[in-house]
């Protein structure tokens, strides 16, 4: 496993991404995947509405390893990306199934050289919460 483990951490290194060994798993890692500026505006929404944010700068945050601790399996976790809705979640739709959603995912894709591949989560829809805890939520691959 340590040597996929490695394998796996240098291609993302290699794709630009901060990866950082977890404070209390050892066999598993950090990453920050930044996806850039521009992100700030009103953006079309999908199944439940439009939303607009004010982050120029977004990041995708997540987690891979040995996730589950069974030392067989090497998966990633979910990916957060955070977000702050323009005027608070009350005044917004979701950015999941939106276009918010689909340029994130394909921006993913584009800065880690399709090292990480990232589609939109069900859980989405619990990131909607308040403005101290909004974010898209990322099924994430390595």
């Amino acid at each position: 496993m340590q040597k996929e483990l490695n394998t796996i951490k240098t291609a993302l290194e290699a794709a630009g991404c901060t990866v950082t060994a977890h404070s209390t798993d050892e066999n598993v890692y950090a990453v920050v995947v930044n996806l850039g500026n521009g992100w700030a505006g009103d953006c079309k929404g999908g199944y439940w509405g439009d939303c607009a944010i004010t982050d120029d700068t977004l990041e995708l945050h997540f987690n891979f390893g040995d996730v589950w601790g069974e030392g067989e399996e090497i998966a990633c976790g979910e990916g957060f990306v955070h977000l702050t809705y323009k005027g608070g979640c009350d005044a917004n739709g979701l950015a999941y199934t939106g276009d918010l959603d689909d340029a994130v995912c394909a921006k993913i894709a584009e800065v880690t050289n399709g090292v990480v591949d990232a589609h939109s989560s069900e859980q989405g829809m619990q990131g909607h919460f308040d403005e101290t805890e909004s974010y898209l939520s990322l099924d994430v691959s390595v």
